[in-house]
């Protein structure tokens, strides 16, 4: 299986229509800065709390770190728990930090 990277534009799209945008940083980096709207789920953490978390598995899930090897062992650990639609985003910028 291959990760779908989306840019911020698709995935503000998706915002819109319901998905959960995931910071999987660890929790000093979220509050450092996150991105606004974003929950933390530590990659570290995923596969023992994204199904307490995010209950509807067809949910679209957006996944982000600040260099993206982090969101890709997310992506793997959603699919590993069946997880629908998860997306990557590719970038993003630091001023849409909150």
């Amino acid at each position: 299986m291959i990760f779908e990277t989306i840019s911020l534009e698709k995935a503000d799209e998706l915002l819109k229509t319901g998905a959960v945008l995931v910071d999987v940083r660890s929790k000093e980096e979220y509050d450092a800065w996150h991105l606004q709207g974003s929950i933390n789920i530590p990659h570290t953490e995923i596969l023992t709390s994204a199904k307490e978390i995010i209950k509807d598995k067809k949910t679209p899930v957006i996944v982000y770190c600040s260099a993206a090897k982090r969101s890709k062992q997310a992506w793997d650990f959603l699919k590993f728990l069946d997880y629908e639609n998860v997306y990557v985003v590719g970038t993003y910028s630091l001023s849409a930090k909150s």
